[in-house]
Protein backbone atom coordinates (compact mmCIF):
# COMPACT_ATOMS: atom_id res chain seq x y z
CA UNK A 1 0.00 0.00 0.00
CA UNK A 2 1.63 3.20 -0.91
CA UNK A 3 1.19 7.13 1.10
CA UNK A 4 -1.58 8.19 -1.62
CA UNK A 5 -3.73 5.70 -0.31
CA UNK A 6 -4.19 7.03 3.03
CA UNK A 7 -4.36 10.93 2.19
CA UNK A 8 -7.67 12.79 1.29
CA UNK A 9 -7.59 16.13 1.58
CA UNK A 10 -10.16 17.88 3.95
CA UNK A 11 -10.09 21.14 2.80
CA UNK A 12 -8.48 23.81 0.28
CA UNK A 13 -6.33 25.33 3.53
CA UNK A 14 -4.19 21.52 4.32
CA UNK A 15 -3.94 21.27 0.37
CA UNK A 16 -2.07 24.66 0.63
CA UNK A 17 -0.18 23.46 3.63
CA UNK A 18 1.57 21.14 1.65
CA UNK A 19 1.92 22.85 -1.46
CA UNK A 20 2.93 26.08 -0.11
CA UNK A 21 5.57 24.20 2.35
CA UNK A 22 7.44 22.74 -0.67
CA UNK A 23 7.00 25.40 -2.80
CA UNK A 24 9.01 27.85 -0.46
CA UNK A 25 11.61 25.27 -0.38
CA UNK A 26 15.37 26.68 -0.82
CA UNK A 27 16.45 25.72 -4.51
CA UNK A 28 20.30 26.24 -4.23
CA UNK A 29 22.23 23.81 -6.68
CA UNK A 30 21.18 21.15 -8.70
CA UNK A 31 20.88 18.46 -6.66
CA UNK A 32 17.99 20.69 -4.98
CA UNK A 33 16.55 21.32 -7.86
CA UNK A 34 16.30 17.77 -8.74
CA UNK A 35 14.64 16.73 -5.39
CA UNK A 36 12.08 19.27 -5.41
CA UNK A 37 10.88 18.41 -8.72
CA UNK A 38 10.31 14.90 -7.41
CA UNK A 39 8.85 15.74 -3.98
CA UNK A 40 6.80 17.86 -6.40
CA UNK A 41 5.72 15.16 -8.65
CA UNK A 42 4.78 12.84 -5.47
CA UNK A 43 2.65 15.70 -3.85
CA UNK A 44 1.01 16.16 -7.23
CA UNK A 45 0.45 12.28 -7.53
CA UNK A 46 -0.71 12.26 -3.76
CA UNK A 47 -3.18 15.29 -4.18
CA UNK A 48 -4.45 13.68 -8.31
CA UNK A 49 -4.70 10.39 -6.62
CA UNK A 50 -7.36 12.04 -3.86
CA UNK A 51 -9.34 13.23 -6.97
CA UNK A 52 -9.11 10.04 -8.71
CA UNK A 53 -10.56 8.15 -5.74
CA UNK A 54 -13.24 10.13 -5.27
CA UNK A 55 -14.50 9.71 -8.33
CA UNK A 56 -14.03 6.53 -9.23
CA UNK A 57 -16.29 5.88 -5.80
CA UNK A 58 -18.88 8.60 -6.81
CA UNK A 59 -19.03 7.05 -10.55
CA UNK A 60 -19.31 3.16 -9.10
CA UNK A 61 -21.23 4.50 -6.40
CA UNK A 62 -24.06 6.31 -8.09
CA UNK A 63 -26.61 6.09 -5.16
CA UNK A 64 -24.17 6.60 -2.70
CA UNK A 65 -24.78 10.44 -1.30
CA UNK A 66 -21.55 10.45 0.71
CA UNK A 67 -19.17 9.89 -2.24
CA UNK A 68 -21.43 12.65 -4.44
CA UNK A 69 -21.04 15.30 -1.46
CA UNK A 70 -16.87 13.73 -1.40
CA UNK A 71 -16.57 14.33 -4.83
CA UNK A 72 -18.36 17.97 -4.95
CA UNK A 73 -15.94 18.90 -2.13
CA UNK A 74 -13.13 18.06 -4.33
CA UNK A 75 -14.49 19.86 -7.46
CA UNK A 76 -15.38 22.63 -6.02
CA UNK A 77 -12.97 22.79 -3.57
CA UNK A 78 -9.59 21.06 -3.57
CA UNK A 79 -9.07 20.75 -7.39
CA UNK A 80 -8.84 24.70 -7.90
CA UNK A 81 -6.27 25.13 -5.43
CA UNK A 82 -4.83 22.60 -6.78
CA UNK A 83 -4.74 23.53 -10.72
CA UNK A 84 -3.94 26.78 -8.69
CA UNK A 85 -0.62 25.42 -7.23
CA UNK A 86 0.46 23.59 -10.50
CA UNK A 87 0.50 26.48 -12.08
CA UNK A 88 2.67 28.38 -9.38
CA UNK A 89 5.44 25.50 -9.77
CA UNK A 90 5.54 25.26 -13.27
CA UNK A 91 6.37 28.73 -13.30
CA UNK A 92 8.79 28.86 -10.44
CA UNK A 93 10.63 25.81 -12.43
CA UNK A 94 10.30 27.39 -15.35
CA UNK A 95 11.82 31.02 -13.80
CA UNK A 96 14.52 28.89 -12.48
CA UNK A 97 17.97 29.32 -14.03
CA UNK A 98 19.20 26.57 -12.38
CA UNK A 99 16.90 24.69 -15.00
CA UNK A 100 19.15 25.03 -17.65
CA UNK A 101 21.48 22.87 -15.79
CA UNK A 102 18.99 19.93 -16.22
CA UNK A 103 19.99 17.12 -18.43
CA UNK A 104 18.29 17.57 -21.64
CA UNK A 105 17.71 14.07 -22.18
CA UNK A 106 16.02 13.63 -19.25
CA UNK A 107 13.74 16.98 -19.31
CA UNK A 108 13.58 18.67 -22.28
CA UNK A 109 10.21 16.37 -23.06
CA UNK A 110 8.85 17.53 -19.42
CA UNK A 111 9.62 21.55 -19.56
CA UNK A 112 8.45 21.97 -22.55
CA UNK A 113 4.86 20.22 -21.73
CA UNK A 114 5.46 22.38 -18.51
CA UNK A 115 5.19 25.69 -20.75
CA UNK A 116 2.66 24.13 -23.04
CA UNK A 117 0.66 23.92 -19.99
CA UNK A 118 1.48 27.61 -18.69
CA UNK A 119 0.49 29.12 -22.17
CA UNK A 120 -2.87 27.52 -21.85
CA UNK A 121 -3.73 28.04 -18.27
CA UNK A 122 -6.31 30.31 -17.29
CA UNK A 123 -8.60 30.81 -13.81
CA UNK A 124 -11.53 31.30 -15.94
CA UNK A 125 -11.11 27.91 -16.74
CA UNK A 126 -11.15 26.73 -13.30
CA UNK A 127 -15.24 27.18 -12.98
CA UNK A 128 -15.57 25.53 -16.30
CA UNK A 129 -13.86 22.18 -14.95
CA UNK A 130 -15.75 22.54 -12.46
CA UNK A 131 -18.77 22.39 -13.96
CA UNK A 132 -17.73 20.14 -17.14
CA UNK A 133 -16.87 17.58 -13.19
CA UNK A 134 -20.82 18.14 -11.89
CA UNK A 135 -21.95 17.53 -15.82
CA UNK A 136 -20.31 14.42 -15.59
CA UNK A 137 -21.39 12.89 -12.33
CA UNK A 138 -24.84 13.74 -13.47
CA UNK A 139 -23.85 11.67 -16.52
CA UNK A 140 -22.91 8.76 -14.27
CA UNK A 141 -25.88 8.59 -12.23
CA UNK A 142 -27.84 8.08 -15.20
CA UNK A 143 -26.06 5.78 -16.27
CA UNK A 144 -25.54 3.93 -13.54
CA UNK A 145 -29.83 3.87 -12.69
CA UNK A 146 -30.15 2.47 -16.54
CA UNK A 147 -32.21 -0.86 -16.24
CA UNK A 148 -33.33 -3.01 -19.06
CA UNK A 149 -35.62 -6.38 -18.67
CA UNK A 150 -33.22 -9.53 -18.77
CA UNK A 151 -34.72 -12.90 -18.25
CA UNK A 152 -37.99 -11.40 -16.87
CA UNK A 153 -36.31 -9.16 -14.61
CA UNK A 154 -35.50 -5.68 -14.52
CA UNK A 155 -31.62 -5.32 -14.75
CA UNK A 156 -29.00 -2.69 -14.27
CA UNK A 157 -27.21 -1.94 -17.75
CA UNK A 158 -23.77 -0.92 -16.08
CA UNK A 159 -22.92 -3.59 -13.26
Amino acid sequence: MNESEFLTFKNSSELDTFFSELFHQEIDNLESLENWIHEWSKLDAIASDDGKKRYLQMACFTENESYEKSWNHFLEEIQPTLRKWQQEFRIKLLSSPLKDELSSETYSQFLSRLQAQIDVFSEENLKLETDVGKLTKEYQKICGSLKAPFKGEDTLLIN
